[in-house]
């Protein structure tokens, strides 16, 4: 979505401001979260909430759809008090919902795109250190710096403060950890 506006060759371009969604502050949005579930009558505990921030790192999506994955669960097994304990089986739903998207972006992706990947899953870090390649075997710098600038384009990984990289999405993150080795 982003070149749709921002590439000059688009024909909308310049038409919409790109808004950076950054993560929300825990405690802000704790206080939220539980006065959504206190709204429809169920209330959840401060260690459910505080595992929801935990594997969303409070990106305001991630936590939303999680959120809502947790709810339904509940409310169909007419649970009283969420616990952090439900919080697993709504994220294994979230993956399962999100399992063919990140198929098909892992499918598309070279050998090597995706050994950066698995890197970033294991840590976020500086990717162009020898000592991070070293580790990671990613091989040479060249060759990672190609996959870097794939997986931007891609809106896959993003670039924080120098050259740290993480993956964008919590949930992506979540399945090459749990599905994609």
């Amino acid at each position: 979505m982003h070149d749709v506006f921002t590439n000059q060759n688009r024909p909308l371009y310049k038409m919409a401001k790109p808004i950076l969604l950054s993560p929300i502050a825990a405690d802000a949005f704790a206080a939220f979260i539980k006065a959504r579930f206190d709204e429809t009558g169920r209330s959840i505990s401060d260690q459910a909430i505080a595992e929801i921030l935990h594997i969303t790192g409070g990106h305001p999506h991630d936590t939303q759809e999680l959120c809502y994955f947790l709810w339904a669960q509940t409310h169909a097994e007419e649970a009283g008090e969420v616990e952090a304990s439900a919080v697993s089986a709504a994220l294994e739903q979230v993956l399962d919902a999100e399992s063919a998207h990140f198929i098909t972006v892992w499918e598309d992706l070279s050998a090597h795109q995706r050994l950066v990947l698995l890197s970033l899953s294991d840590e976020a870090g500086a990717v162009y250190s020898e000592a991070y390649r070293r580790v990671h075997r990613l091989g040479s710098a060249a060759s990672v710096q190609r996959s870097i600038a794939r997986l931007i384009d891609l809106e896959v990984i993003e670039q924080h403060e120098g050259l740290t990289f993480t993956i964008c999405d919590a949930f992506f993150r979540e399945w090459i950890d749990q599905r994609a080795r």
